[in-house]
């Protein structure tokens, strides 16, 4: 709800500042953004990173690791966790690849032609090797589509027990991905109590 609120509070006043903006405007000036042409030229320009990108410019970003398969207790272990991931049972999952990290703005970038966050937050980090973030479902999957038509391959996100199972290491049923205790989260992951406020 509070991303929600925040949206409409930045939106409210742009709409309420609009009622009065033609009045403002000299003589022959576009009345939006749009009649300028910007979102079409944004677009035009990743259509054409798109097309520039090769299998050969892909292949040294993607650091696949090989995960061997078995038996773990799948759901929440110790109480704590939403109602979703009770009660705790037992999911077995094949042996499978996954991608040793997120995918990197870098990667995003190559094959989508753009890096959404800047376009959202200009806060961000402008660090190819940090995780893209600001994409949808819609656009992963637009993505993931692009990626195996450059790469002629069959990449996918893992399914929800093979991203547990490989957060826990394993059947090591760590509480958090690569340890069980708190005070290390920060050796792991990037997260809300070890970055700064974007």
């Amino acid at each position: 709800m509070r991303k929600f609120a925040a949206v409409f509070t930045l939106l409210l006043p742009l709409a309420l500042s609009g009622l009065s903006f033609a009045e403002t405007l000299p003589p022959g000036a576009p009345a939006q953004d749009d009649d300028l042409g910007i979102e079409a030229e944004i677009k035009k320009e990743a259509e054409k990173k798109k097309k520039e990108v090769r299998k050969e410019d892909i292949d040294p970003l993607i650091n696949m690791v090989y995960v061997k398969g078995g038996c773990f207790m799948m759901g929440d272990q110790t109480g704590e966790g939403d109602e979703d991931e009770r009660p705790a049972h037992e999911v077995c999952v094949g042996d499978y690849y996954m991608q040793s990290t997120e995918v990197t703005q870098e990667l995003f970038e190559k094959v989508m032609g753009y890096i959404p966050a800047w376009r959202y937050n200009p806060k961000m980090p402008r660090d190819p090797k940090s995780p893209v973030n600001y994409v949808g479902w819609a656009v992963v999957q637009e993505f993931i589509g692009r990626l195996n038509e450059i790469t002629k391959g069959y990449y996918r996100l893992p399914t929800e027990a093979e991203w547990e199972y490989a957060a826990r290491g394993g059947g090591k049923s760590f509480t958090w991905s690569g340890t069980n205790n708190e005070a290390e989260l920060g050796d792991y992951a990037w997260y809300e109590d070890n970055t700064d406020d974007m």
